[in-house]
């Protein structure tokens, strides 16, 4: 996808660049399969990538009162396919900062297009009230007739990436003073 039209009530109002649309599509639930990079922790000036697949999100409406949030959580397994640096990937914990790292990428992408959606375009392009109408229904005819305009633009979103790392397949390490060989496969909590 290079990009996309945003519309509010039946007029386009605005266009997301292609980041921001693959943004848009890991919020809804959408993306199918593809490559996400992040910088490496360790080195910011370096980059991981992963092929993710099996991506899904949830959009939880929390109510109290008159106030409205929205919980998001963006699910999916990713496979690591490059790293620009050395990553001793059987080292405790490193598989975990990996992930952290490439569920903030996410995180991010999302964040973005939402900020967009709510400052500039005031459209609610996330389905945030069909889920809050699905939950409270009472409440949603109260805010609909003002929800782009006034209550949307306002509403606080928790966006929280959970992918996780599944399998790495083929690495090469140098090898060490041992003469050990490379080209080992490690998998997420345990060696294969």
């Amino acid at each position: 996808m290079k990009g996309a039209g945003v519309f509010r009530k039946g007029r386009l109002v605005g266009w997301l660049d292609e980041e921001e649309a693959n943004g848009l599509l890991w919020a809804r639930g959408e993306v199918k399969r593809g490559m996400i990079s992040a910088p490496l922790p360790s080195q910011p000036s370096k980059t991981l990538s992963v092929v993710f697949q099996r991506a899904s999100s949830e959009i939880k409406p929390q109510v109290k009162g008159e106030e409205i949030k929205f919980q998001m959580t963006l699910r999916g397994y990713c496979e690591l396919a490059t790293v620009e640096s050395y990553a001793d990937l059987e080292r405790e914990g490193e598989m975990e900062v990996l992930e952290k790292a490439i569920n903030q990428a996410v995180e991010e992408k999302v964040k973005r297009v939402l900020e967009k959606a709510q400052k500039e375009f005031k459209s609610d392009i996330f389905g945030l009230g069909e889920s809050l109408r699905r939950k409270n229904f009472r409440l949603w005819n109260k805010v609909q007739d003002k929800w782009n305009e006034a209550i949307f633009p306002q509403v606080q979103v928790e966006v929280k990436g959970d992918l996780k790392l599944q399998w790495v397949g083929m690495t090469t390490r140098p090898p060490r003073e041992t003469g050990e060989r490379g080209g080992k496969g490690i998998q997420k909590g345990g060696q294969r």
